[in-house]
Parts: C-alpha cells; structure tokens; sequence
C-alpha cells in the first residue's frame, strides 16, 4: 500500500510540474500551454490549468504526509513557489 501511496504521489507531483511548465511565457499573451494545446487542438484554459496543479498538489500533500524526507520538503517548497509565480504571471500580465 505504501508503494502505491508513492506512485500516486509521484506521479501528482510530476503533473504539477507538467502545469508549471505549461504556464511559462513564451511571448506576448503566449504560453507554452497554448502551444501545446493547440497541436492537440484543443482549447486551453488557464483556470483549468490552475485547478489541476491544486488538485495534485492536495493529492501530493495528503499521499505522501507520512514521508520525511529533506528533498521532498524541499521540492514542495519550490513547487509552491513556482505555482505563485506562474498564478501571478497569468493574472498580471
């Protein structure tokens, strides 16, 4: 069971980091986001983008709580900092 707990939160983590990479900006009103899903021809939608890293973030949180490790910490920290960063990119700019 322990094992599957860690899959699930690594793979919750990887898609937090799948959203970060989404949300940079690569030009005016641009992001990468918008290029991705317009290959798969989709529409995209920040909020839902937002949404999702939150979601996977309280996944990530509740899976692996029980787990103490420095880097782990660590890559929560800098996960939630990315995200803010990127929250604050698409709302300002």
């Amino acid at each position: 069971m322990l094992k599957i707990k860690q899959f699930i939160g690594t793979t919750s983590g990887l898609m937090m980091i799948f959203c970060i990479i989404l949300s940079i900006k690569v030009g005016d009103e641009q992001y990468i986001g918008d290029y991705f899903f317009r290959l798969l021809e989709l529409n995209h939608n920040k909020i839902i983008v937002i949404l999702i890293f939150f979601i996977c973030y309280f996944i990530c949180s509740k899976t692996l709580k029980g787990i103490e490790s420095i880097a782990l910490n660590w890559l929560r920290v800098i996960l939630s900092g990315l995200m803010f960063v990127a929250f604050l990119s698409y709302c300002i700019m």
